[in-house]
């Protein structure tokens, strides 16, 4: 008998703890379509990938150096992604918007995680012009696992990144020139187009 009262007052207490978990889920239902990024971010992101490659082919730099230098521009391109999406998309609603990075930033960690790891048993047996192949692959596989979140044009960028991806494991010898092509030109044309399509 003396355990129905703390029995009862568990039960209220859990089904408090159900509903907002329930209240969190419809939440995340209603804002399933990602808020599209930042044109902005998107163009500064190709043309930052362009100026890496530049630099690489002028100074003819190595390819560990080429491997930090892709690192640090994939570092800046989230940052900008992150913060003016926040800023532009924001201020239509910031609560779709930053379900939606968080959203992204969690399959991102998952995926970088198993990208450098990949990298690493690439360069440990002299895999190196497959290493861009794998960086496209796996950047074509961030966007389509977020096929919920975003528009159709970004998914149309997650194909083509698979697909010269495809084409860069089965010439080695050009994937430098691919990744160049699709993560700089690509990402310009996509910022171009993001810039005239609103939110959904």
């Amino acid at each position: 008998m003396l355990a129905l009262p703390f029995l009862s007052v568990n039960f209220v207490i859990m089904n408090k703890i159900i509903k907002n978990v329930n209240l969190v889920q419809e939440i995340l239902k209603r804002h399933e379509r990602y808020t599209n990024f930042s044109g902005t971010s998107v163009i500064l992101t190709g043309i930052l990938w362009l100026l890496n490659e530049g630099i690489n082919q002028i100074y003819d730099f190595d390819f560990r150096t080429r491997i930090y230098s892709w690192i640090g521009v994939v570092l800046v391109s989230v940052f900008l992604a992150i913060s003016l999406t926040f800023y532009e998309r924001g201020k239509v609603n910031k609560e779709k918007v930053t379900l939606s990075l968080m959203a992204l930033v969690d399959k991102l960690i998952v995926i970088s995680i198993g990208t450098l790891t990949l990298i690493y048993v690439f360069f440990i047996y002299g895999m190196y012009m497959q290493i861009p192949a794998l960086l496209l692959l796996m950047y074509g596989t961030l966007i389509l696992t977020s096929k919920r979140n975003i528009s159709n044009i970004i998914k149309y960028f997650g194909y083509a990144n698979l697909l010269t991806g495809v084409l860069a494991f089965a010439y080695p010898a050009y994937s430098l020139y691919l990744t160049w092509l699709i993560l700089g030109l690509g990402h310009i044309i996509l910022g171009i187009a993001l810039l005239f399509i609103k939110d959904k």
